[in-house]
Order: structure tokens, then sequence, then C-alpha cells
């Protein structure tokens, strides 16, 4: 029994003593644990960035979305308006045109009015969908 309470003793002055490979255990230790943190931290400030910058990029993809159809809405105008155009320069040439000419001309008519509006209701709404951002 006094062998082994001799051998603790002798551990315990050991461990009182300094010793170079705790400390230097210590310092990897703590420097493992600073570098993990550093690594969340750099994740999680990434994550809110990268999705803020994404967020950013729907918006705007949305905006461009909305002047897409004011384009789209744009091109079908000229183009009854084209067909108006078309059809009421043919009556001042001939004078009078027939039953088909005329009803294909109120039905252009009608057409361009209701494109007229959409064009202006999309080109309301991109413009508001502007002032947002």
């Amino acid at each position: 029994m006094t062998a082994k309470k001799a051998k603790l003793e002798k551990r315990i002055e050991q461990g009182a003593e300094r010793h170079p490979w705790w400390s230097l255990s210590t310092l990897v230790s703590i420097a493992a644990v600073l570098t993990t943190l550093a690594g969340v931290v750099g994740w999680v400030v990434a994550h809110i960035v990268l999705r803020t910058d994404f967020l950013a990029h729907v918006e705007h993809d949305k905006v461009g979305s909305y002047w897409a159809d004011v384009t789209a809405a744009n091109s079908r105008v000229e183009r009854l308006g084209d067909n108006v155009d078309l059809l009421v320069s043919k009556r001042l040439v001939h004078g009078k045109l027939d039953r088909d000419d005329e009803a294909a001309l109120a039905l252009f008519q009608k057409k361009l009015d209701v494109a007229s509006r959409q064009w202006a209701d999309a080109q309301h709404i991109a413009k508001e969908a502007g002032k947002e951002r």
C-alpha cells in the first residue's frame, strides 16, 4: 500500500509541475474552439448576406417580369393599331369597305381599346413595383 501511495504522491508532484505538453494541448484546444466559432460565425454571416442578396435578386427579376409584360402589351397595341390603320386607310382610298372589312375594323378597334387598357394597367403595375424597391 505504501508503494501505491508513493507512486500517487509522485504523480501528484509531477502533475503540480508545469508540463509543456499540457500547455501546448490547451493552446491547441483553444485554437480549435476559436477556429470553429469563427467558421460558424462566418457561415451565419454569409448565409444572411446570400439570403438578402437572393431576395433582392428575386425582387429585381419580378420587376423585370412586369416590364416584360408592358413590352408584350405594347407590341399587341402596336399590332392592333397597325391593323386598324390599314383598314382605315383602305376605307379612305376606296371610299367604303365591304362588310367583312367593316366587321374586322370594328373587332380590331374593340381589341385595340382592351389592349390599350391592359397596356396602361401593366405600365402602372410595373411603375409601382419599381417604386417599392
